[in-house]
């Protein structure tokens, strides 16, 4: 234990000297910590930093701030988001260069792909299920696993080495790491994030525990962003990982404390896909291809259903219980080359600690609104009514039938739009709670019902053309020539006039998907459109229905 203490103070001293803090973070840091913030002045120095300023106008303008109106002027950012989430963001985007450098391409996109999945799975979890702001354990899951890079570029290839074959043998990386090295990355984490002089709430919830026992077992104050942590990381390694095994402990933390239903998970998956896609072009990653999120849930679901899932977490658990059983996970050598790394751990001379900064990775061919497209047919498991789970296996993407109407009339619209040079958005408009309706109105009422929202979207569509029934549930409306902000006046028309039709029983609630193409090219996809409302569609019924979300692509 002693050698493992004295080789975490080594990297950590080694840390303080060569992984810094940018200046302009550190001056944000400064003016938002005084309560008397100066605007222009903390303007100007965003302002200093210009990849920064673009960052931050980027991720305002995302999915996961849900604007209705594009943000173009860095006032009004800074505005809209406040101090305490415009911090937290300088500093999640303000990250040392050198804890990049050099690294395997396989390994730093995996980091990434896991790492942003965390950080919007947390906001997400924190404002619908534990209802409170999600900004800082936002950041959390963005900076938790700093500690690995540090552990990479210090231990070089016994731990890579290590990080490919635990992530294969599906082990609990954090207790493989007590095993073999003494410490864990996390405790590097904290201990980097504490040097960087960052909130303490902040450093505790990295350095909580990974196990929902010892999670119970902390007091009140810091429970809540450690349980988020805690649930966003499995979610991570459930979608960004494919580890179908983790979706059992999601199960068992958030089922029965925050309700969260199969059909709720579906969508929050379906949300976080394109999401996550989002936020790494906001930081110019490329992201690792693969199955989408909606995808890896259903087949998850499926191995759930086929096994125990009582006996599979127990399994899970005893696995690496003792040194003898990790070991069986890892061969021999590899645990044995990194202990002997750790040992030997010695930090280099001072003048070979400035490192030349890798270029970020380059984003994928096409660009952004290319790669939204291009996730399109592996994600999206909703049908109408259908729910996920239950041992019966949900429709991904590719099995969604297409309706050949819909798509048409989306055709005929690209082509004019493309003439003139407009935008076309879709929206999709779905019954909230149908089944509970259809008991308490009776298949009369609910046809009575499924006639007045059909004339509501009709009375809101200003294109004039006639609203298409896709399910007994579900309308779409074909928008040509409307930009992203003219069809949410319209999705917001609808919802007026769809609150309205009490009809003299419970109120009635509908969930609208809002994709708007920005410019309909040549080779425009109809389906990739239809995907986009379709996944929009899900978050706002996992955000809990009675509203809109909206995204566009190019």
């Amino acid at each position: 234990m002693e050698v493992a203490n004295q080789t975490l103070a080594k990297l950590l001293d080694h840390s303080k000297q060569l992984y810094t803090l940018p200046g302009v973070a550190l001056r944000v840091l400064e003016l938002t910590n005084n309560p008397q913030v100066d605007a222009a002045e903390l303007k100007a120095c965003i302002e200093r930093d210009p990849a920064l300023t673009i960052k931050v106008l980027r991720v305002v303008n995302s999915s996961l701030f849900g604007m209705s109106r594009r943000v173009s002027d860095l006032n009004q950012a800074l505005t809209l988001l406040g101090t305490k989430p415009l911090k937290l963001l300088v500093l999640g985007f303000s990250l040392p260069d050198q804890l990049f450098a050099d690294l395997a391409g396989d390994v730093l996109t995996r980091y990434w792909r896991h790492t942003l999945t965390r950080a919007v799975a947390a906001r997400e979890l924190s404002e619908r299920l534990w209802k409170v702001p999600g900004d800082e354990v936002f950041v959390a899951g963005l900076l938790k696993d700093l500690g690995r890079l540090v552990l990479i570029q210090g231990l070089g290839q016994p731990y890579v080495d290590f990080l490919r074959r635990a992530d294969f043998s599906r082990g609990q990386i954090r207790t493989l790491e007590r095993h073999v090295l003494g410490f864990d990355h996390t405790q590097l984490t904290a201990g980097l994030l504490e040097q960087w002089g960052l909130p303490p709430s902040l450093v505790e919830a990295v350095r909580a525990p990974d196990t929902r026992e010892e999670l119970d077992a902390l007091p009140r104050s810091s429970r809540a962003m450690a349980q988020i942590l805690y649930v966003a990381g499995r979610l991570a390694e459930l979608l960004a990982d494919q580890r179908t095994d983790a979706l059992s402990d999601i199960l068992q933390a958030v089922r029965q404390d925050h309700h969260l239903s199969d059909r709720h998970l579906a969508g929050l998956a379906a949300g976080l896909d394109e999401t996550v896609t989002q936020l790494a072009d906001v930081l110019s990653l490329e992201l690792p291809g693969g199955l989408g999120y909606s995808e890896v849930l259903a087949r998850a679901y499926v191995q759930l259903s086929e096994a125990a899932a009582e006996a599979a977490s127990e399994l899970s658990k005893q696995a690496i219980e003792t040194p003898a059983a990790a070991e069986k996970l890892l061969p021999p050598e590899v645990t044995h080359e990194l202990t002997q790394a750790a040992v030997s751990f010695s930090p280099p001379p001072t003048e070979l600690r400035k490192r030349t900064p890798s270029a970020p990775p380059r984003p994928r061919e096409g660009g952004p609104a290319r790669r939204a497209c291009a996730t399109a047919d592996s994600d999206g498991i909703h049908t109408a009514g259908r729910p996920v789970g239950g041992g019966r296996q949900a429709a991904t993407a590719r099995d969604v039938d297409i309706e050949p109407g819909l798509a048409g009339q989306l055709a005929v619209a690209a082509t004019a739009c493309r003439q003139a040079r407009r935008e076309l958005s879709l929206l999709l408009l779905e019954l909230d709670d149908h089944d509970d309706l259809l008991l308490t109105r009776g298949m009369a009422g609910l046809g009575e019902l499924s006639e007045q929202l059909e004339e509501a979207c009709r009375q809101s569509d200003p294109s004039g053309l006639e609203p298409q029934q896709l399910t007994d549930f579900r309308w779409a409306l074909v928008l040509p020539g409307s930009d992203r902000t003219e069809a949410l006046d319209t999705a917001h028309a609808l919802l007026r006039r769809v609150r309205e039709l009490t009809g003299g029983g419970p109120p009635v609630s509908v969930s609208v998907g809002l994709a708007t193409a920005a410019a309909p090219a040549k080779n425009f996809s109809s389906a990739d459109l239809i995907r986009s409302a379709e996944r929009c569609l899900s978050t706002a019924q996992f955000s809990g229905g009675n509203c809109v979300k909206t995204i566009e692509i190019y």
